[in-house]
């Protein structure tokens, strides 16, 4: 049977969705249907390229709050039986820069070849900087390609504070990224929760998504 599984690690603790955007609503629209949802919490993955540049590219799991939905679900393409079709998705919200440092910390404890450090990036009241002193990424393997190309730009990490645009705490600095994504979503039959290691997991070749951090 044609379909999808759903990945694991879409779930806290194989019960807790990663994205939890409350309060939809549906409002006519012509022969189509305008959803709306939010404000709520996912967990998306992220490129840190958008942030530095383009000079770090790396993939990380982080928590978008105060997140809001807005998409056109087409009425002619959505039936009860077969699924819904949603088009020009949008999804609004914010970054926290801690959430942005904890994710980066968490991400440098898995690299060897730095030591495992227990900070990569940390924050002063001049912003986001290093927190690495002259690593050596001479001994990182081709598996631990990112570890060393993180090292190799740590400095580059002062570049995120620089594109903040939001003040949450109100004490005059920023302290969060908005964040603007694009989606789209097509119907598939959800077969059960994979096993994390499957290509079809999250239904990615069924479905189109593209992203950009504003």
């Amino acid at each position: 049977e044609d379909g999808a599984t759903i990945d694991p690690a879409s779930f806290d603790g194989g019960t807790h969705p990663h994205a939890l955007v409350p309060d939809a609503g549906l409002t006519e629209n012509g022969d189509d249907f305008i959803i709306e949802a939010g404000p709520g919490s996912m967990i998306l993955s992220l490129d840190l390229g958008a942030l530095t540049g383009g000079e770090i590219e790396l993939d990380l799991d982080l928590t978008i709050s105060n997140a809001t939905i807005i998409a056109d679900l087409m009425g002619a393409q959505s039936t009860i039986e077969g699924g819904i079709t949603i088009e020009n998705g949008q999804i609004g919200g914010l970054l926290l820069i801690e959430d942005l440092i904890a994710a980066l910390n968490t991400f440098g404890e898995t690299c060897d070849c730095l030591g495992n450090p227990d900070a990569i990036a940390e924050t002063s009241a001049m912003g986001v900087s290093c927190a690495l002193d002259d690593p050596d990424t001479s001994t990182c393997t081709e598996d631990e390609e990112l570890c060393a190309t993180l090292a190799d730009n740590c400095d580059m990490l002062s570049m995120v504070g620089l594109v903040a645009d939001i003040d949450v705490t109100g004490d005059g600095r920023p302290d969060a990224f908005s964040i603007g994504l694009e989606f789209d979503a097509t119907p598939t039959v959800i077969l059960g929760v994979g096993d994390g290691t499957s290509g079809d997991d999250n239904g990615n070749d069924n479905g189109n998504g593209n992203g950009n951090g504003d």
